[in-house]
This record gives structure tokens, C-alpha cells and sequence, in this order.
């Protein structure tokens, strides 16, 4: 039986080889985890790359955080998935209901969150797949209002069928167990299982006011011989064929190859000189590191939300400005506004000229304000005059 799985960092431990043995027996496809809260997923690239290889299309997912900007969260999905064209749709995890402290956020609160999130993934990328990931566990208890607008027919839902009796019975009749590392079975029994489940689909509970689904994430775990300890826990989906073709384009008529036009070799132009650019720091707190890539190491210093900054080089979705290398997910293009309205985030000096040997004229105290006409290579030129250091100033 034809199945999908969805995957993340968590899947550190698996092979391209171990992919493999999955698409032999059955795997169609896969969704995987771009990123979570502003954070991206460090496998991501590496799995959309299986998936590649082994020429089967692919999906991909972001786990949003109620505590952080819902459009900061979207824009580094996107700002991710636009180096991916060949992405076939786009999902959205909710399940998150508490803040990072353990505070629960309240149900009318979580409702706007999330349908602000899927009406924003939707507008910016128009005529593209956009679909949920959720479970009836959480949407009863604490996000019931979704389901007023949701697509009532058509997403995608977590419901595990390891604690039913006539799951583990069956997974017994092989030879194996629901929950024992210690009895394994081989791999070739996936198809079967999975057959077994789907006689099961009307068991599936789905949230208050949902008459139907388009996916189904039905266990998470079986362990079969042929896969090591580290690779054992895994997503395993069934889904109808329409979902196939409308999640990922099985079963669509292929659209014929254009004809090949021979065109003489053209000359090389020039690179074109890096044009520098404004950003604006989302993120709360944005390291600051030595290279462009997270395994740079920190120079231990960073950037806080609001903090303006001037690129003056980019290489593969790093930044690089005058204190080193930042993640270009958490930063927006900024147009500055003369007399925008800034926050000291300590004690600064006034100056005369863009110096630090320059005349001192005064000073903004902790937390006091200034307004600023300019910002220029690290130096903010305040509207009543002089300069500070605009590394220090976040936009009130």
C-alpha cells in the first residue's frame, strides 16, 4: 500500500540507503520539516535532497510558535521554501498552545493566531497548495474555533493507532510488538500493516465539526529488523489518491518537455558589484557569527529585535555587515522613515560627527528616546542633532 512519511531533524540517524528501502516497499513521497518559529530545521536541506535523488516529490512544513509574530514565522518559511521551486505544497504544524514559560495562551487568542498564520501563508503564495497539520487532541481543548474555517474535507491529521487493541494484535500475529525495541520483524511487513490500518480509517477521531480528512498520520512506530534503534520511530501516513495528486501531483498528466533550441555560447557579463541593503532584525535576539553558516562559530555578540543594519555582502541566505555574519530568515528589507522614533538599549554618548574621537555633546540615558533622520555604517543621525551608535537603538 502507498504511503508518505513526514520528517525532521529527528531523523538525523536515517540513510539515503534506509529512504530507499522505504520507496521499495511503498513510500510515494515525503513532507518535510523546513523550520520551527524562526528557527531552521538543520536536516532540511539534506532530506530534501534525498528526496531528490530518489526522484519523488516532497512537501514541506513549519511548526509555528503562538509566542513569536505569526508573519515573522511565515516569511522565514518562505524566505526557506523559495530556494525550493520544485516543492510541491506547503503545510503549517498547529498544534503549539503555550507559551516557552508553560503558559497556556487562551483559546480566542490561539484562534487568531493561527487563522492570521494560514490567511498570510495563503496570500503569498497565491495559486500554490497551502494545507494544516493538526490533531483532534489539541484543537478540541484549546484552538476549538478553527474549525469554522478550516477545510473541512481536505488536511491533514495526527490520531495513533498503537494504544487500539486490534492494532497490537495484529503487530503480534507477525511476530513483533506495538511498543518493544526488543522483537522485531522485517520491513517487507510494512505493506500489510498499513493495509490493516486503513481497514481501520473510520476509527480515525477527528476535531468537533470535522466531517473528513485528506491524510492520516496513523503510527509513529514498528520496529523492523532491516532499520537500527536510532531509525525506528518514525511518521508513517496513509492517504487517499486524490490526495496524492492534489498534496504532491501523482497521478497529474505530465506536461510535455519544451524542444530543445541550440543558441550559440554568449560571452559572460561582468558579475554585477553587491549592491548594499537595509535590513531590519525579527528575531529577539539574532547572533552575530564569523561566517555565513550556523556552524560559524558566535562572535558572543548579537542583535535585538528592531536593530537596523546596512549588508555589505550575502552568500547562500547570510548577511554580512560590519560586525560580522547574520541569518538572513530573521531579517526584513527596511526603507528608512526620517524621524522614525528609537529606544536606547543602554547608555549612549551623543557625538558631533559619525566618530567615536569626535565631540561629545550630551548623552540618551537608558531606555530614553531620540528621534533619527539617517542611519549610516553603524552611526544613527538623530533629528535634533548629532550622532550615536545606531547598534544600540531599536525602533520604538
Amino acid at each position: 500500500m502507498d504511503f508518505f512519511i513526514d520528517v525532521s531533524f529527528w531523523q538525523s540517524a536515517w540513510t539515503l540507503n534506509k529512504f530507499k528501502l522505504l520507496k521499495q516497499y511503498g513510500m510515494k513521497a515525503m513532507i518535510i520539516r523546513a523550520g520551527y518559529g524562526t528557527w531552521l530545521d538543520k536536516l532540511a536541506v539534506t532530506l530534501i535532497g534525498y528526496a531528490r535523488e530518489m526522484n519523488i516529490p516532497f512537501a514541506l512544513y513549519w511548526y509555528l510558535y503562538p509566542g513569536i509574530p505569526f508573519d515573522v514565522q511565515i516569511r522565514a518559511f518562505i524566505a526557506f521554501a523559495n530556494n525550493y521551486p520544485d516543492c510541491k505544497s506547503y503545510f503549517i504544524d498547529f498544534e503549539e498552545y503555550r507559551s516557552i514559560s508553560g503558559e497556556i495562551y487562551s483559546k480566542a487568542y490561539l484562534e487568531k493566531f493561527y487563522k492570521n498564520s494560514y490567511d498570510y501563508l495563503v496570500k503569498v503564495l497565491p495559486g500554490k497548495k497551502v494545507g494544516i497539520y493538526t490533531g483532534s487532541w489539541c484543537v478540541n481543548a484549546y484552538f476549538p474555533g478553527i474549525v469554522t474555517w478550516m477545510n473541512k474535507n481536505k488536511e491533514w491529521y495526527a490520531f495513533y493507532v498503537k494504544y487500539f487493541t486490534w492494532f497490537q494484535q495484529y503487530i503480534a500475529s507477525l511476530g513483533g510488538h506495538w511498543a518493544d525495541n526488543s522483537k522485531p520483524i522485517s520491513i517487507s511487513n510494512l505493506p500489510k500493516i498499513l493495509e490493516e490500518v486503513w481497514k481501520h480509517a473510520p476509527q480515525l477521531k477527528l476535531p468537533d465539526g470535522i466531517t473528513g480528512w485528506a491524510a492520516w498520520q496513523c503510527f509513529t512506530f514498528v520496529a523492523f529488523t532491516e532499520l537500527t534503534y536510532g531509525q525506528r520511530n518514525l511518521d508513517y501516513n496513509i492517504a487517499p489518491p486524490e490526495t496524492y495528486r492534489e498534496y504532491f501531483g501523482i497521478g497529474e498528466a505530465p506536461i510535455p518537455e519544451p524542444p530543445v533550441v541550440v543558441e550559440p555560447p554568449q560571452p559572460e557579463p561582468n558579475e554585477p558589484p553587491y549592491v548594499p541593503q537595509k535590513y531590519k532584525v525579527t528575531a529577539w535576539a539574532l547572533n552575530i557569527r564569523s561566517g555565513a553558516g550556523a556552524y560559524y562559530p558566535s562572535t558572543n555578540k548579537y542583535l535585538v529585535m528592531g536593530n537596523v543594519i546596512l549588508s555589505i555582502d550575502e552568500q547562500n541566505g547570510w548577511i554580512k555587515m560590519d560586525k560580522g555574519w547574520v541569518s538572513k530568515l530573521s531579517l526584513r528589507e527596511y526603507t528608512f522613515i526620517p524621524g522614525t522614533l528609537y529606544k536606547a538599549t543602554t547608555g549612549l554618548n551623543i557625538r558631533s560627527e559619525p566618530d567615536v574621537h569626535s565631540l561629545r555633546l550630551s548623552g540618551i540615558p537608558h531606555n530614553g528616546t531620540v528621534k533619527v533622520d539617517e542611519i549610516n555604517n553603524g552611526w544613527a543621525k538623530l533629528t535634533d542633532g548629532g550622532y550615536a551608535f545606531a547598534y544600540y537603538l531599536v525602533e520604538v
